[in-house]
């Protein structure tokens, strides 16, 4: 199965935290990454610590499938995908 990855942030302090993140990533998703590339689903690897990261890519859609360890990494990764046609 091909695969997309993505890494984000809102660099805005005023905008951190207000609903912001979920329907941007669904329209990227829908908008860029599904429309654009031949990939079946999206990968996001948040920190086990980042509660809120976590909410916010349930919210856009996205499951939970392992937790993992990445070297360097202080954190393991709680490694999240959503399928093209759930989008």
């Amino acid at each position: 199965m091909t695969a997309a990855g993505i890494d984000l942030f809102i660099g805005e302090p005023d905008l951190i935290g207000q609903g912001h993140g979920p329907a941007l990533i669904r329209a990227f998703l829908r908008d860029v990454l599904f429309k654009t590339y031949d990939v079946a689903e999206c990968v996001i690897g948040p920190s086990i610590k980042n509660v809120s990261a976590i909410r916010a890519y349930e919210k856009a859609g996205f499951r939970f499938f392992k937790d993992a360890v990445v070297p360097e990494e202080p954190d393991p990764e709680h490694l999240m995908r959503i399928r093209r046609d759930e989008v």
